[in-house]
Parts: C-alpha cells; structure tokens; sequence
C-alpha cells in the first residue's frame, strides 16, 4: 500500500511526520483531514509512501507559510 504523509523531509522516515492515511487511488482529487492537533510548523513536504517496499514514490515540497 500508498500511504500519504505530511513530512518535515522529502523523505520519510526518520523525523516527524503525519501519518494522513493509505491512498485509495493515484489519479484525480484528493481531499484528506488533518488530525486533531496537527502540528503544521515543521511540515515542509507531502510525501507519497509505499510501505511494502521502504520507499519514497514521489513528494511535493510544500511552501513556507508567508506573515500577513
């Protein structure tokens, strides 16, 4: 199985990330919730995971949050 997570690397593991749950499917929209008490400061990629095999399908590096 995928697995999508929110991740302080492009990479998973190690380090801190959130584990959002498996991938039902690899084309179009993806709406995900967040855990309750996520913290989102440290988050700097979105991370697509196969677990079967230990390794990094693909990643998105997120933006840094810019001030109002």
């Amino acid at each position: 199985h995928r697995f999508l997570y929110l991740s302080v690397r492009p990479y998973v593991p190690p380090g801190y990330f959130v584990d959002l749950r498996p991938l039902q499917a690899t084309a179009g929209s993806f709406n995900f919730q967040l855990p309750a008490g996520t913290d989102l400061a440290p988050v700097r990629s979105l991370v697509v995971w196969c677990r079967a095999f230990s390794v990094t399908v693909t990643y998105a590096v997120l933006a840094a949050p810019t001030a109002p």
